[in-house]
């Protein structure tokens, strides 16, 4: 599919499962499908949701028929 970019009355929904540093001239290669990026530490369920740019609630991953799922967790 086409990328569409978002209107500025748009809300951005970011989902946030893990935070890294990654030296711009690796980008291409964790852009393929299929990259695998390793961390120093292991990555665990917990993210935040983030609509445009505040936080606004903290979640799960789960999965759900092979399918990534997000449990929002109640504040």
């Amino acid at each position: 599919p086409k990328r569409r970019e978002a209107q500025d009355s748009t809300p951005r929904v970011r989902v946030e499962i893990a935070r890294t540093e990654i030296e711009e001239a690796a980008l291409v290669e964790y852009s393929q499908t299929g990259a695998v990026l390793l961390t120093g530490r292991a990555v665990n369920a917990n993210a935040s949701l983030v609509i445009s740019g505040e936080n606004v609630a903290s979640a799960l991953v789960g999965q759900i028929d092979g399918r990534f799922a997000l449990n929002v967790l109640p504040r």
